[in-house]
């Protein structure tokens, strides 16, 4: 009898972590955040800024290779003007992604537009960094990089005067 009763004690703890882990992630951090590719357009496409969109996916190796690189940089040069803008290619929709940005305390935004981006940016293969300045994309970068060449590439990019 005593046996049962501590089975079922268990069963019902471990549940209750669950249920909390669960609660906790679906309000905790930052999520992929669905938006039309209109919306997304807008996003980026604001004059005066400089932005880098990170094209990736949650079965992509090199993104998530590349990505606690991009966390740290981003933290280095968002005061310096970079806007890093995550664009994820997953066909299963935002969720899929967000499970990858948990693991990796991704912190910069990202959103999910569906199918019609991969097409209307030409974002394969990924990993891709497109940077977009004054509204216009002025350099695609595809595949993975290191740490080393990704902080060349921000620094040279917020260092070019506006067009």
């Amino acid at each position: 009898m005593m046996l049962k009763i501590m089975k079922r004690l268990t069963r019902l703890a471990l549940l209750l972590a669950a249920m909390l882990l669960a609660a906790t992630a679906a309000t905790a951090g930052n999520r992929v955040q669905k938006v039309s590719p209109e919306e997304f357009d807008a996003l980026i496409r604001g004059e005066g800024s400089k932005t880098v969109v990170v094209g990736l996916a949650s079965w992509c190796g090199p993104c998530k290779r590349e990505l606690p690189d991009l966390v740290d940089l981003y933290a280095t040069y968002r005061d310096k003007g970079l806007r890093l803008v995550g664009l994820s290619l997953d066909f299963g929709g935002p969720g899929a992604m967000q499970p990858v940005m948990d693991e990796y305390e991704v912190d910069f935004p990202v959103y999910w537009t569906g199918e019609e981006a991969v097409e209307r940016y030409s974002l394969h293969p990924i990993p891709m960094l497109l940077f977009v300045e004054d509204g216009r994309i002025v350099k695609r970068i595809t595949g993975g990089r290191d740490r080393a060449a990704l902080e060349r590439l921000f620094a040279d990019f917020l260092s070019r005067p506006h067009s």
